[in-house]
């Protein structure tokens, strides 16, 4: 190999962090040119790899360069259902528009040698072995290089993109770790099949029997995403649980010796919940006041107390942080970090571990950051002054600053990046430091405090002035007082109070149990929480609370009521727990999907014959949101209400009952040690009715509630949905509701009367209503092939969606209109068979026309295979059933 010079490629996980890496090992020199991917440049540059001559060449990907995926034509819900997804193939896809793949297998061509520089986390491994899989057939490997992963694929490991950072992980290369990369595989497709299995049903099974009622929402349920909803549910419901309890506080005025000063002193026994045993205590020291008795002073106590600065910092500290002091929520925040990250401005944003390296170059980065012409500039700090703790974690170090940067540098990141800095000289500022002060003195045996806290040194408080500190809390003269100092008493009285219950918890609050309980990475925290605001089942209020929406608290009901294993945190910890043995080697991934996707397929089954509670609980939720008190006062009128909200009770008592620290018990357990087999799990049964008799149950609460009729069967008549065609100019106009279907008599063979008006002005006529943008079809006698004209031509703007029989030298063709723009088709003669010469189609079966009713070609575009003109731009036709007798409604038309 001596007179050999190799190629190495060199792929990093941004275009940005491939550039940093080239111009740090290249000292500059490197060249950039295009490659295949418009997205990724590539730099070149000579050097020595191994100890031999080499060219090299670096460039990116852009994150992950594939996604999972079930196979295609499983997005259609019609075609497949729910259940099958826990089985369903799956593939990856990728996005074409950079052409990753196609990129780094051109730029792989004649390398002897690969070195990943992904991102250091179990995303990054993962990524490393997506590019693995489109380099490695293509590169050329002579020999095999010593500890090189399968002869040729190296580890860049890094915590940050400072010079002496990159230079010593490209001295110290490593290889990728596969457990890492396949615990990341395995819960992509845990959470890919359970959370689309469960979405798509509760949300076909809501649409399909409560959209009339209740509209079409999509509920969806996330393995990571529910549980995180439930602890804000949780509090939610303890909140509303809770009953204010009154209590009294003995306290008496006094006055200071020399000084003159009113001092409140509250008794040392605290709060009484006895009004009548308080009163009675208040009027025997009343009485003692009254006779000149004085509050003597019975004990002094001073001494120093210390508030610690904090530790280094990690990801959940940094997104609770830029909550509280920022007001910006976890997502935007992790966000900024990164940007900063990529710009080489602070180290590697996504840790666990807050405590300092012993060789982290502490005075060096202090040095950097509070130079002569920056905003830290004087700032004092120990460089050897670590508060003792912490945890080393394993994965990368605190997240501190790099290099000094300007506002003008940071942009709209320049927050995130002072909290960072300051952080990091708050962990090396002294403590904060006071001196208390405290008297209890006697008035008669009972016993009353005064409390003063003097700050003797601001220490790392006043690094960013991070807390506005009084020098005095409490009376100063309390300091000046000893013990059998006499003070006269002015009054004593009760104050009166009352418990209060527990706010909902903040964005910062909600990351803290997340973390504890083990809830997503460090990585994945953020967009959970953002997840369920941008899903609207969370709404962000006053001190960034998180204040669950009807929708997220009737979710977390119904499947606290169908099954509590579904939604409690410690079931998501416990996919963590399983996804962790693969990561450290003590199970494969094969085993774990396998387990894991068994115990929710199992759960799936029961879930599906109970999942009426979701609409019930949503019901009822939007009930008590809009009515308040008069949704009990219902209740006890209706027995239907009175029931739904005896059901909301027992999830709201379920739910609040939990006790949070008996969860972390099952911290780090695998899922099929929390999870036990079979369905079942908890809440309320189906009494052994059948499904469709409590749907129907459900939907007369529904309508008890104030929420309408449920929607018809198929077979009856029914009101048009409103058509949506495409017009010219690429506006998408709604045209009015379609006409309702007539109930067509197949014995005398005349088309029936609408069974509503529909909205629109809509007029009834033989088999056909007609309502301005949108008119049904027209009937036409299957015997005498003679057409019902409508009542009234469609005054609308823009055609009718549901065309009505056209006119054709003083005869109507068969019962179809042609396909002008907005034109729905009209019915045709199932007997003659005579289909609309646009579209010429056998009619339904018998046995078709019995099962579907024949509601068939839906609002926009649709063009029925029964004999539904196409409507080129606008609504299909309905068809009426001669069997069943039930008219379809007529397409909506298109504008």
């Amino acid at each position: 190999m001596a007179d050999v010079k190799m190629s190495v490629l060199m792929v990093a996980e941004k275009p940005s962090i491939a550039d940093t890496v080239a111009s740090i090992l290249s000292e500059g020199k490197a060249k950039k040119r295009k490659g295949l991917s418009n997205s990724c440049p590539v730099h070149e540059y000579d050097g020595t790899f191994l100890g031999f001559p080499a060219t090299f060449k670096v460039t990116a990907t852009t994150g992950h360069i594939f996604s999972l995926d079930f196979a295609k034509g499983y997005d259609d819900w019609n075609k497949h259902k729910p259940q099958e997804l826990f089985s369903a193939p799956t593939m990856r896809t990728y996005d074409p528009r950079p052409n990753i793949p196609a990129h780094l297998a051109n730029e792989a061509k004649g390398c002897q040698a690969l070195v990943l520089w992904l991102d250091c986390d179990r995303e990054g491994e993962n990524i490393c072995f997506e590019v693995m899989s489109q380099t490695l057939q293509h590169l050329d490997v002579q020999y095999a290089l010593p500890g090189a992963y399968q002869n040729c694929v190296f580890r860049a490991q890094f915590s940050s993109l400072a010079p002496t950072d990159i230079v010593h992980a490209m001295g110290a290369l490593g290889v990728p770790d596969e457990n890492l990369s396949n615990s990341v595989e395995a819960r992509q497709e845990i959470d890919l099949r359970i959370g689309v299995a469960f979405s798509r049903f509760q949300t076909s099974f809501f649409r399909q029997h409560f959209g009339k009622q209740l509209g079409k929402p999509m509920v969806t349920y996330g393995p990571c995403q529910t549980p995180t909803l439930w602890f804000c549910v949780h509090r939610h419901d303890q909140i509303q649980k809770f009953v204010p309890e009154p209590f009294w506080t003995m306290t008496a005025t006094l006055t200071a010796p020399g000084s003159g000063e009113a001092l409140k002193a509250p008794s040392t026994a605290g709060p009484d919940f006895s009004r009548e045993g308080s009163a009675a205590t208040l009027a025997d020291v009343q009485a003692l006041a009254a006779g000149g008795e004085q509050a003597v002073v019975m004990k002094k106590k001073v001494w120093r107390s210390a508030l610690a600065r904090p530790l280094p910092l990690n990801t959940v500290q940094l997104l609770k942080k830029a909550s509280t002091e920022l007001g910006i929520d976890p997502g935007t925040a992790l966000h900024c970090a990164e940007q900063l990250y990529l710009k080489g401005i602070v180290s590697y944003p996504r840790t666990e571990t807050n405590k300092y390296a012993e060789n982290f170059d502490v005075p060096a980065t202090v040095a950097t950051v509070t130079r002569a012409d920056g905003d830290w500039a004087g700032t004092a700090v120990d460089v050897n002054g670590q508060r003792e703790g912490g945890v080393d974690a394993g994965d990368h170090p605190p997240i501190t600053p790099v290099k000094f940067a300007t506002q003008s540098q940071c942009g709209q990141n320049w927050p995130v990046y002072q909290l960072i800095v300051n952080h990091f000289l708050q962990t090396l500022a002294g403590d904060a430091t006071f001196e208390e002060t405290e008297l209890v003195a006697a008035i008669g045996d009972k016993t009353f405090k005064l409390h003063c806290t003097k700050l003797l040194e601001r220490g790392w408080t006043a690094v960013g002035d991070a807390y506005d500190i009084p020098e005095y809390e409490g009376p100063a003269v309390l300091r000046s007082l000893n013990e059998m100092d006499a003070l006269p008493v002015v009054a004593v009285h009760n104050v009166e109070g009352a418990t209060r219950p527990p706010g909902h918890l903040t964005e910062a609050e909600l990351i803290e149990l997340m973390e504890k309980h083990g809830i997503g990475t460090d990585a994945s925290m953020a967009s959970h929480c953002t997840n369920i605001v941008r899903r609207k089942f969370v709404e962000l209020r006053g001190a960034r609370e998180m204040v669950p929406t009807a929708l997220g608290v009737a979710l977390v009901h119904a499947l606290q009521l169908i099954d509590s294993n579904m939604v409690l945190p410690s079931v998501r910890a416990g996919i963590e727990g399983s996804c962790d043995r693969v990561a450290k080697g003590t199970a494969t991934k094969e085993e774990v999907l396998a387990s894991s996707i068994k115990l929710f397929e199992e759960r799936f089954e029961h879930y599906s014959k109970k999942t009426y509670f979701l609409p019930l609980m949503l019901a009822v939720a939007l009930s008590n949101e809009a009515k308040g008190d008069a949704a009990a006062a219902a209740a006890a009128a209706d027995e239907n209400i009175a029931y739904a909200q005896s059901i909301w009770q027992d999830a709201v008592d379920q739910t609040a009952a939990v006790d949070l620290d008996s969860l972390l018990a099952s911290k780090g357990k695998p899922l099929e040690d929390l999870v036990p087999a079979g369905g079942g799990g908890g809440g309320a049964n189906a009494d052994g009715d059948e499904t469709d008799a409590w749907v129907a149950r459900v939907q007369s609460i529904l309508e008890s509630l104030g929420y309408g009729p449920p929607a018809a069967p198929q077979g009856q008549a029914q009101q048009g949905e409103p058509g949506e065609g495409k017009s010219k100019k690429k506006k998408k106009n709604k045209g009015g509701g379609g006409g309702g279907g007539g109930n067509a008599d197949s014995n005398d063979n005349n088309g029936g009367q609408p069974a509503w008006t529909v909205r629109g002005a809509s007029q009834p006529h033989a088999g056909a209503g007609v309502a301005p943008g949108g008119g049904a079809g027209g009937f036409f006698d299957r015997v005498s092939n003679n057409a019902h004209p409508p009542a009234a031509p469609p005054a609308a703007s823009g055609m009718p969606g549901g065309g009505v029989g056209q006119f054709v030298g003083g005869t109507y063709t068969a019962g179809a209109a042609p396909p002008g723009i907005g034109m729905g088709g009209g019915f045709f003669d199932r007997v003659a068979h005579a289909a609309p010469p646009q579209q010429q189609q056998q009619p339904p079966t018998q046995s078709a026309a019995n099962d579907l009713g024949l509601v068939i070609g839906g609002p926009g575009q649709a063009a029925s295979p029964f004999g539904a003109a196409p409507g080129a731009v606008g609504g299909g036709g309905g068809f009426f059933d001669s069997f069943g007798g039930g008219g379809g409604g007529g397409g909506g038309g298109g504008g």
